[in-house]
Formats: C-alpha cells, structure tokens, sequence
C-alpha cells in the first residue's frame, strides 16, 4: 500500500486448512470493491450506479471513527486486521462483533506484512508474528461464525515466497480466500500471471486487494485487467489503489474511477 491512501511450501499448504478447494458464491452484485480511506466511504455513492461495486474497505475493523460499520446500501463492509499493534489488536474483538451484526460476512487478514519502508501501510511483520497475530484474532472468529468468509494475509507480489512460508506456518488455521497485491508498470500480462501463479499453487479463491499500474497507460491497463478479473472464475474479488489516491478528484470521478465504475 501507498502512503497517499493509509498513514493513520506447497506441502505445508495442506495444513492451513482441512477443506478441499471450493468456490464460494459472492451473494450478489459484481466483484468490484472500494479501497477507501476510513471516514471517506461517503464516496462510495459516485461508484454504485452501474451496479458493479459489491463490496469495500479501509484496511480497519470499522469503516467510521464513531465507530460504524457501513459503506452504503448495498456495499458491504469488509473488516480487516491491518497489523499485530495495539492500535488494532486492542479494538478488533468488539470492531468485528460490530461489523458482522451490520452484515460484513468476510474478513481480510493482515495487510502486507512483507513491505517495511516507513509510511507505505504495511504491516511489516515477520512470518511468526503474522502467524501469532492471526491466531489471536481471526482464528477465533473462523472457529465461531464458520458461516464467515476468511481471507488469508494480503501479501505483496514481492512477497510470495513469504506468503508460502506463512500459510505452511499457520498450523489449523482455517483460510477460505487468498489475497494477493500487485503494483508495476502498465502489464496486464505480468499481472495475471502474477495472480495466476497464487492461484495455481494455492487452489483456493483469490481477492486482489490492491493493484495499481504506476507508470505507463493505465486507463488501458485497467480496462483490460477489469475484463480478465470479471471473467476468470477464480478471481472472487478485488479493488484498484485507490479510491483517494487515484480515482477521485474530490467528489468527483477521474478517469480511472469511471472506468472501474462503469467498464
């Protein structure tokens, strides 16, 4: 992640979780979400005409600082453990009762564990501190609420290797989804292969819960990743960097927020 958004083995993957492979139904609309800044999802309004937005979130357990927990009719809230501090351990137990009595019925794990530089919004923790982390907080609800949808740590497409040591460490955690981040130039072949390497080594459902192309054409890029996303079955989600940081002019939609509300 940026700072312009947030300043505020293959044989161990058996062990993370004892379900075969499934495809889980999204419960409608498309699979666009939003990557918005807490206390900003009132910009949500400007991408839900098209009916193609199902889903958002602030990399936090609450979408408000009251606290709340709703993006807009019709948008799900997706909490999140952005990382293993007190800022966010401390709060997550009544956060995500919270979000779930509103409807929220996934949760994201960590948030980059792997990226470190100082204000980028990643958790930068190592592969036992995430394992413990996710033990302490998303487990628990994954053992409670089995109906709730959970999506491993969102590793950055530097960070696969790590993401592979942490689903082999995370011995009886029940992961459902995998999510996965990508940024470069405007490729949209890197990119799917990127998203296709963690889905062909993982076999489980994939969120891409950030991707940016940060130089090059990017309206084409995103116009082409938006079809392959929405077309390959075991993409379940995912969401461009960012509402703030690169879809928006104040209340208003840029180019790349039209076109990932409307293409």
């Amino acid at each position: 992640m940026l700072q312009s958004t947030l300043i505020a083995a293959l044989a161990g993957l058996a062990s993370f979780s004892s379900a075969a492979p499934t495809a889980h139904k999204r419960q409608g609309g498309g699979k666009r979400g939003l990557a918005f800044a807490k206390d900003t999802q009132d910009k949500a309004y400007m991408f839900t005409g098209a009916g193609k937005v199902s889903w958002g979130y602030d990399w936090e357990a609450r979408a408000q600082n009251a606290p709340g927990f709703s993006v807009v009719d019709g948008v799900e809230f997706v909490p999140m453990l952005h990382d293993g501090s007190p800022m966010f351990m401390d709060a997550f137990d009544s956060d995500i009762q919270g979000a779930l009595a509103a409807g929220s019925r996934h949760i994201l794990s960590i948030n980059e564990p792997d990226i470190c530089c100082e204000g980028c919004g990643g958790a930068c923790m190592d592969v036992a501190s995430t394992v413990a982390a996710h033990k302490a907080k998303i487990q628990p609800i994954a053992e409670s609420h089995p109906d709730v949808t959970i999506v491993s740590p969102a590793y950055s497409n530097n960070g696969v290797d790590a993401m592979k040591e942490f689903l082999g460490a995370c011995d009886g955690c029940k992961i459902d989804h995998i999510a996965t981040h990508w940024y470069g130039p405007a490729d949209v072949e890197a990119f799917k292969a990127h998203v296709e390497n963690v889905h062909n080594w993982t076999q489980k459902p994939i969120w891409v819960t950030e991707f940016q192309a940060q130089s090059g054409d990017a309206e084409a890029f995103l116009r082409d990743a938006i079809a392959w996303l929405d077309s390959t079955d075991y993409v379940y989600r995912y969401a461009y960097f960012s509402v703030d940081a690169s879809m928006t002019n104040g209340m208003s939609l840029n180019n790349i927020g039209n076109i990932f509300a409307n293409a």
